[in-house]
């Protein structure tokens, strides 16, 4: 795997990663950016059965974008989860 800080710009318009490498990046497991994916904090696409994410979405997710981030895709700034909720 390219390691996304090695990625130059024009790579990461069109780099696709796996839910693994995503977790890597993320330093948590594949279940949670699937859980991820079900919360509509990443977008996935899926290409022949194997579900991939736009490296500037995860990009995205690690440095946001000062304005405001478009629909389904809040970072975790905007994320909020109660005690109550996260209990379930």
């Amino acid at each position: 795997m390219a390691a996304i800080d090695t990625l130059n710009r024009s790579e990461w318009t069109t780099s696709l990663l796996i839910e693994p490498e995503v977790a890597e990046l993320f330093r948590v497991t594949p279940r949670t950016v699937q859980r991820w994916k079900v919360a509509g904090i990443l977008n996935p696409i899926h290409v022949g059965g194997v579900t991939r994410y736009r490296a500037t979405d995860v990009a995205a997710l690690i440095d946001p974008p000062t304005s405001e981030a478009p629909a389904g895709n809040q970072g975790f700034a905007k994320t909020d989860v109660t005690a109550s909720e996260h209990e379930r």
